[in-house]
């Protein structure tokens, strides 16, 4: 019983040896710093009106706009747009990672964020602004 012990301290005081807590926004190493972007901060980035007003932002800017042929049809995918609400809540950084395969819908798809409203930004735990990413797959069905 006594080995067993004296293994458990010895393996728990070699375990917690060495070990720092990090500090993003204090340490780097050899790297440039940039403004930190989050995926998910403490207050989330907000379309003015909520995630319904920006669906039907969408709707009237790219959905309601498309019209596909039978052949468009047939080859279109889902795309999927990405973007960054900067500390002001203006839309920068938009493009798309995931093609429809189809031009002009991508095209008014990228549009339509460019040119959408300011939001509320995004906050950190101390309040401060920050930047938040977002990716947003554009579902649209067909009659």
């Amino acid at each position: 019983m006594r080995n067993i012990t004296l293994i458990f301290l010895l393996m728990s005081s070699l375990a917690s040896f060495g070990q720092l807590k990090a500090y993003s926004d204090t340490c780097y190493i050899g790297l440039t710093r940039t403004k930190e972007t989050f995926t998910i901060p403490e207050v989330q980035a907000e379309y003015i009106g909520g995630f319904k007003k920006m669906f039907d932002y969408i709707n009237q800017n790219v959905t309601y706009k498309v019209v596909l042929t039978q052949s468009e049809f047939d080859i279109f995918k889902t795309p999927v747009a990405q973007w960054t609400i900067d500390e002001t809540g203006t839309v920068i950084d938009v493009k798309i990672i995931k093609s429809s395969n189809i031009s002009k819908i991508d095209n008014l798809y990228l549009a339509a964020i460019e040119n959408m409203p300011k939001w509320k930004p995004a906050e950190k735990f101390d309040k401060t602004k920050t930047r938040q990413e977002f990716r947003f797959p554009l579902k649209i069905c067909f009659k």
